[in-house]
């Protein structure tokens, strides 16, 4: 019998396939932390008519509370599956993202001081930049974070920075949230670090959701940013090889004048 070799797809068709899977993940992610989500309210609703009944000394208290707080931990993960699917409420306004990054730089800093040696460097005179600014820390906390526990055993160095760049077409096809984006002027915000880095099987899968290589990790933290960007009109970049760090490069367009 003649051996025939596996049949390989084309670049840019298996980028489509992941598109196409994408999306319905994230349709399906998106439908099913709405049902969870309103299940967990009625189970977080009649413990507190349960409770109401009951005399405060009761042995049954703890139970509830336990319940109440078990609910209240999948509630937030149905959160964190909306933000993935880039459901939830978006306040979109022009921010400075020198002010927002270096205020928030100032906690982060403060949180990962016993892990990390951690500097901001800015450009100054950048164009204001449409975002919810909430969601941008939140993304920008879940970029360090995975640069501060890329560290490993060994203390890691991190460098966030804000700067101006050029992005063609070929470039934003090469982005993640990218191919939608009009070629121009960008606002990048880059979070580097000295850590492990990764190879190209994990970082092709770093954004995916439940992906983790910590076995304690939910794994959405990442998978969060990328929703974030997306709703924001913001496209991702990731450059890392095993023993030379990483860096994640986020892309805002500036807000119109």
């Amino acid at each position: 019998m003649k051996h025939v070799a596996p049949r390989t797809l084309e670049p840019a068709q298996a980028s489509l396939n992941r598109a196409m899977m994408t999306d319905s993940l994230e349709r399906f992610t998106a439908g099913t932390s709405h049902v969870i989500n309103n299940l967990m309210t009625c189970v977080l609703g009649y413990s507190e008519l349960i409770m109401l009944k009951l005399p405060e000394d009761s042995p049954c208290v703890e139970y509830l509370r336990n319940i109440e707080q078990a609910a209240g931990q999948a509630a937030d993960l149905c959160q964190r599956m909306a933000t993935y699917a880039g459901k939830g409420r978006y306040v979109i306004v022009p921010h400075d993202i020198n002010v927002l990054t270096g205020d928030f730089f100032l906690l982060l800093q403060s949180m990962f001081r016993d892990k990390a040696d951690m500097y901001w460097r800015s450009t100054w005179d950048l164009p204001k930049v449409g975002l919810d600014a909430t969601r941008y820390r939140q993304a920008l906390m879940e970029v360090v974070l995975n640069a501060v526990e890329a560290g490993g055993a060994r203390r890691n160095r991190i460098w966030i920075s804000a700067r101006m760049t050029h992005l063609d077409r070929a470039k934003l096809d090469s982005l993640i949230g990218g191919r939608g984006l009009c070629e121009g002027m960008y606002v990048a915000v880059e979070v580097r670090d000295t850590g492990t880095g990764m190879d190209a099987a994990t970082k092709d899968r770093m954004f995916d959701p439940f992906f983790s290589t910590k076995s304690a990790s939910q794994g959405m933290g990442l998978s969060m940013v990328q929703g974030i960007m997306r709703r924001m009109a913001g496209a991702v970049a990731v450059r890392s090889e095993p023993g030379k760090g990483t860096a994640v490069e986020m892309f805002f367009p500036p807000a119109p004048v």
